[in-house]
């Protein structure tokens, strides 16, 4: 039995300076064919192909996300923190977001940066099977000079 899902993820702004989402992070649509053992997706902060394991299938391919960062101090370098969350659907296992990657970032001279960001999505590996639909969470972006 295939799966199908379908992600969405929203970012609240959580300093004062902004954070605009200029390309979503998304892992695509892909199938699980078991929850018998932990399945993962890993994004890489630089794009390339997505690396699958275990029993998670491709349908479509996933993308990094892009954020641009503003209205900072010039030429400052920013400490970003991101908390491993959980995606939800009623009824089914949590999904698991994980394992963020970015590079170091530096403002430019009018307080600007562009965070392109990786992560993983695991399955719990405890049994039960999920669903087709969207499954939703919340990731914050926490970020400190």
């Amino acid at each position: 039995m295939k799966i199908f899902i379908a992600l969405v993820l929203v970012i609240p702004s959580l300093c004062i300076a902004a954070v605009t989402e200029e390309q979503a992070i998304s892992f695509g649509s892909f199938a699980i064919a078991a929850n018998d053992a932990q399945s993962s997706i890993v994004i890489s902060k630089n794009g390339g192909t997505p690396v699958y394991s275990y029993k998670i299938y491709p349908l479509m391919h996933g993308q990094p996300g892009q954020y641009r960062l503003s209205a900072y101090p010039a030429f400052t370098p920013l400490v970003i923190n991101i908390n491993d969350f959980v995606l939800q659907r009623t009824g089914a296992p949590n999904l698991l977001i994980e394992d963020f990657t970015h590079d170091p970032i530096i403002t430019d001279g009018s307080g600007e940066a562009l965070l392109d960001l990786g992560a993983s999505l695991k399955t719990t590996g405890l049994g039960g099977s999920y669903g087709d639909g969207n499954y939703t969470g919340t990731m914050n972006i926490t970020i400190s000079w």
